[in-house]
């Protein structure tokens, strides 16, 4: 069937126009309210923001629509007008319901919105559960509250929906959101937002739910741990005590509380007129202390925005694991341990330090869980006077450093290169109807995965460079998934 021009202008025009002025008539409106809330409300809402309600599915509805329209017109089809005529009167009763019910705060007035980790209390590679707990949201007929966050860069996004059902109780939902990885960080805000059913348009998006998670690191069980400690010779035999030849053969000294009272030399306390009593000819074997300091100085990855691949902080996980696995295998040798590393305190880099012994290794898992990159402290500062293990992941470049003993953690061995993603090149990776299928947002992950081996190969120069080979030093290679070797350099 086919109709004149004069006919289908007038038709249209009789039929949208309407609807077009009811709808510029709620834009500007949110616009002028946008506008005057924002110099007295917070957080401040531009009015671009508040009149931008189409999704991705919206927009291409209304240029299907227009194109329908414009078609029709221009070869006079009255049934191809009915596909442009039905998506943009849809179109535009759906954004005038959501300007005029979702548009403003109300939805937001009385609701709120909080957000916890289970269990409180978690060690990295542990699965992790996040709890949303939505207290009094208000939902409109017709739509949906939708709420999308994740922890930091390196975690999974997860997303929740509650429907209009639950409008005004309380709805506690639940999200794995895999095994966790560690650090002490403040979790992103989850973004909200409400949504029709048909998926057209939403309302402005919030940034609520701010939690804290710390994640305490996994310690590697660290083999040939006789190799670190070859060089100090057996600190439990006893050592003999040297005298001078005019020191004579006993060393006596007044007695004191707690002495053993074998001891005690009857002839020299008469002679003194005073209790006197005689130390051993030996030294009793003492107790060796170790500083073990982790060395997190890197100016090229101190940045967090520097590289986008997961390099860095895979290495610095497995430099944490090798500091906290080596601790532990000297405490079970005998030795006391004190545990060395720069974190950020208030803004600012400062060495902290924690005591290690077989039963308290709290202290050091908290201060290895707060440690990253840096650029301010560098592992000189760090040493101490006593013998100093460091655990690195280069090697000593002069002899300042090198009077320490370093365990070198390579980055070319613990972290891998990111595979491409093989499902992005194909037409269709995600189910049917998923928006991840479009083409843009494939060329989008395309882009991300091509800058991420990119960066990755750009990590792997950095961990790579200037680095000198020092005989004596060791290096600890993976012997499995939470389990490390020591080599000694030759």
């Amino acid at each position: 069937m086919t109709l004149h021009r004069s006919s289908l202008d007038e038709a249209f025009a009789q039929a949208l126009g309407p609807l077009w002025l009811a709808t510029m008539g709620a834009l500007v409106a949110r616009a002028v309210d946008a506008r005057v809330r924002r110099a007295t409300e917070k957080p401040r809402v531009s009015w671009s923001d508040a009149i931008d309600v189409l999704t991705a599915s919206g927009s291409s509805v209304a240029w299907t629509g227009a194109l329908a329209i414009v078609a029709s017109v221009s070869i006079g089809w009255a049934s191809l007008s009915l596909v442009g005529l039905f998506g943009l009167c849809t179109l535009h009763v759906v954004a005038l319901w959501t300007l005029v019910r979702a548009g403003g705060d109300d939805p937001w007035r009385r609701a709120s919105l909080s957000r916890a980790f289970v269990p409180g209390s978690v060690v990295e590679g542990e699965p992790l559960t996040e709890e949303v707990r939505f207290a009094s949201p208000r939902i409109p007929a017709g739509f949906r509250l939708f709420a999308s966050g994740r922890v930091g860069p390196r975690w999974p996004t997860s997303r929740y929906t509650v429907d209009a059902g639950d409008s005004g109780g309380e709805v506690i939902l639940e999200s794995d959101v895999g095994p966790a990885l560690r650090g002490a960080r403040d979790a992103e805000p989850l973004e909200v937002w409400l949504q029709d059913v048909l998926g057209l348009c939403h309302s402005r998006r919030i940034r609520a739910g701010e939690a804290r998670l710390t994640v305490l690191p996994a310690q590697a069980s660290v083999d040939c741990i006789a190799h670190l400690l070859g060089a100090g010779g057996n600190a439990d035999e006893a050592r003999t005590a040297h005298r001078l030849p005019t020191e004579g053969s006993l060393h006596l000294r007044e007695y004191q509380f707690g002495d053993d009272v074998r001891r005690i030399h009857w002839l020299r306390s008469l002679m003194a007129q005073q209790i006197v009593v005689r130390l051993p000819d030996e030294l009793p074997p003492d107790q060796p202390s170790v500083h073990l300091v982790l060395d997190t100085f890197h100016p090229g990855l101190a940045s967090p925005a520097s590289l986008t691949c997961r390099g860095p902080d895979d290495l610095l996980d497995a430099l944490v694991r090798v500091w906290l696995g080596v601790a532990r295998a000297l405490v079970e040798r005998g030795i006391r341990v004190t545990a060395v590393a720069s974190v950020d305190t208030g803004g600012e880099q400062s060495p902290q330090r924690a005591h290690v012994s077989r039963r308290a290794l709290a202290k050091a898992r908290e201060l290895g869980a707060r440690v990253g990159w840096q650029s301010a402290v560098r592992p000189a500062e760090l040493l101490g006077d006593q013998s100093t293990v460091v655990v690195s992941h280069r090697l000593p470049n002069d002899d300042t450093e090198g009077n320490a003993r370093w365990i070198v953690v390579p980055g070319a061995l613990w972290t891998a290169r990111p595979e491409p993603d093989w499902r992005v090149s194909m037409l269709m990776p995600h189910p049917l109807g998923s928006a991840d299928n479009r083409r843009s947002r494939r060329s989008r992950v395309r882009a991300v995965r091509d800058r991420e081996r990119a960066d990755h190969d750009a990590f792997r120069w950095l961990c790579e460079h200037s680095q000198a080979r020092r005989a004596g030093q060791l290096v600890a290679r993976p012997a499995g998934p939470l389990q490390a070797q020591l080599e000694v350099l030759r």
